[in-house]
């Protein structure tokens, strides 16, 4: 069985869980300790900054894994490949299984980069099949991969976490435009946003550690489809702007359909989208995980979350916000909320509906719902598997089934 951090919810440690990880001290920030956050249903967030391509055409859905053991990686925590979590299956996806060695990826050509312009000019020239090597070092610019891998033949970016890859304020550190490529074990850290996919489809991010980040660390929209975020590290976002500093991103809000969703009443259809065994927190400033209205589809499955550093600000009072629709939440766990575990809101017609909540675990800190949902929202269901403790209201403010 996979083992995952602070499963007693008495703490939540988890650096043992991330070999090779750096000892990055969380902003010095208050925390909010009281339960002032601020009335639910809104979401203040910003315009996105950067255009993105059109969706790309859709493939076969993802098919989830069958339940087996797990194994530690390059990131720990448990595979993401057909590892269970209690008892509950982790999907696969059609991506490969969590590697020992970050670089533990089949590729027909390997290439070393060991400098900033060394690793632009192996992005620049790579094909389906490369491997790009990061050796220990800063690789200090915004980097963008325009290339695309094929299905089974990825194009990987990979390296250990003391491979660092540091942008300025004002830059994405790595703006994928392509499809099926692979980053795997380095750390991201600075910028205005850690990774972020625009149109991007079959992208695995595995194992990295995004840190120190001015808005949020990782953002899949402009319809990015069928991708997996396993096994990362995300800490201490939204250092320029709080109220933006999500963990993960997912889509785009309704007030930038026209930019990324290729108009005014199209939804940006970043759907069926995997997230899986992260750790997330402390000082993730807003939602550790953002699901945007047109959104479908997706799974959220044995994330580790911890809420200390929360800002409040722009409605960030929850672990999870989701606004989209048929999504599975299912084996997470956290501690320290500002007031509760998971939130569904309708924020446009038709959305927020259809979303299960199974098998997770809360330790609230405020006195909150472990799942509060808007009365607004339909067809929602949260099992009677999901744990509580603490001061909280209950599993939820509808009835567990």
């Amino acid at each position: 069985m996979a083992v995952l951090c602070g499963l007693s919810l008495s703490a939540i440690a988890c650096d043992a869980a991330f070999p090779g990880a750096s000892d990055v001290d969380p902003v010095d920030e208050p925390i909010r300790d009281d339960n002032g956050s601020p009335p639910m249903g809104g979401s203040g967030e910003p315009d996105d900054s950067s255009g993105g391509p059109g969706g790309s055409p859709s493939v076969e859905e993802p098919k989830g894994g069958s339940g087996g053991s797990a194994s530690g990686g390059d990131g720990g925590g448990a595979s993401g490949g057909t590892a269970g979590v209690g008892g509950v299956a982790i999907p696969s996806a059609g991506f490969p299984a969590l590697p020992t060695d970050p670089c533990g990826y089949g590729a027909s050509r390997t290439v070393e980069a060991k400098d900033t312009q060394g690793l632009k000019d192996a992005l620049a020239t790579s094909t389906p099949g490369t491997r790009i090597s990061l050796a220990p070092g800063t690789y200090s610019a915004s980097f963008v991969i325009a290339r695309s891998g094929r299905p089974g033949n990825p194009i990987v970016v990979c390296g250990p976490r003391t491979a660092i890859l540091q942008s300025g304020s004002s830059d994405d550190g790595i703006h994928i435009k392509a499809d099926h490529i692979v980053l795997s074990g380095f750390q991201v850290r600075g910028g205005l946003r850690g990774v972020l996919t625009d149109g991007s489809e079959g992208v695995l991010i595995s194992a990295l550690e995004v840190h120190s980040i001015g808005q949020e660390a990782i953002h899949l929209r402009a319809h990015s489809r069928n991708n997996m975020i396993r096994n990362c590290r995300i800490h201490n976002t939204g250092v320029s702007k709080a109220q933006f500093g999500e963990g993960i991103y997912v889509g785009s809000a309704v007030t930038s359909w026209a930019k990324h969703g290729g108009g005014a009443n199209q939804p940006d259809r970043s759907d069926n989208n995997f997230i899986i065994n992260n750790n997330l927190g402390p000082d993730v400033r807003a939602e550790h995980i953002d699901v945007k209205e047109g959104t479908t589809g997706g799974t959220i499955q044995g994330n580790v979350f911890d809420g200390r550093g929360m800002s409040g600000e722009g409605y960030a009072d929850s672990w999870i916000d989701v606004k989209g629709s048929q999504w599975l939440i299912a084996n997470n766990e956290g501690k320290s909320s500002l007031k509760d575990g998971f939130q569904v809101h309708v924020v446009a017609d038709g959305w927020g509906n259809g979303n299960t909540f199974r098998g997770n675990a809360f330790d609230l800190a405020g006195s909150g719902y472990g799942v509060w949902i808007e009365k607004a929202a339909q067809n929602n269901k949260v099992t009677c598997d999901n744990r509580i403790i603490g001061n909280a209201k209950g599993i939820a403010n509808i009835a567990c089934q």
